[in-house]
């Protein structure tokens, strides 16, 4: 496993490192297929990849971010298949024996919007936080929606950046308008 257990992302690198320690340990002791786990948060990829070649891997899982997935991507010594934990960028291809697997933030959100459709309901709100990531999917969200015949009620982008967020959430779900019909 190359996941960014010291870096930024440790918190999602220590979960699915837990995962894959869960399971290791659910398979009975006569089945279990050896797992070693590389801090990429520490050491760069490309020795990363070079260790777990040099001890044996017969598959590398990760790395986890874009990042780290393009860097992966470009090492062309012998190595074993990596499976990515994220996706290279739209056009990059990927060489031979790498392989990426994930859920992106767009595909959940366009599982929200047919859960939203699925129980009923026709319009959707969205929270979403500013930035690129944010607007792509904000944007997968909206499109599946009205896909399905619904539509984006309201949004908002949440700078991040920010500890108070009452005025865009007091804007958004238009509790100015509730406490005003409520005067009224």
């Amino acid at each position: 496993l190359l996941l960014p257990i010291s870096g930024r992302n440790g918190a999602i690198a220590t979960t699915i490192r837990d995962g894959f320690m869960t399971a290791y340990y659910q398979t009975p002791e006569a089945q279990r297929t050896p797992i070693n786990i590389y801090d990429t948060g520490e050491t760069g990829i490309a020795e990363n990849v070079a260790r777990a070649t040099q001890e044996g891997a017969d598959i590398i899982v990760g790395p986890l971010t874009r990042d780290e997935v393009v860097a992966a991507a470009g090492i062309v010594t012998r190595r074993p298949p990596i499976l990515a934990l994220n996706f290279l960028p739209t056009g990059q291809p990927a060489p031979t024996g790498f392989y990426q697997y994930a859920l992106s933030p767009e595909d959940e959100a366009r599982l929200v919007a047919h859960r939203i459709l699925a129980d009923g309901h026709k319009n959707g709100l969205a929270i979403v936080p500013s930035g690129d990531w944010g607007t792509r999917v904000l944007a997968a969200f909206k499109q599946e929606l009205e896909a399905g015949g619904g539509g984006l009620y309201a949004a908002t982008a949440l700078d991040t950046g920010m500890t108070d967020y009452s005025d865009s959430l007091t804007t958004v779900l238009r509790i100015s308008d509730s406490s005003a019909r409520h005067r009224r």
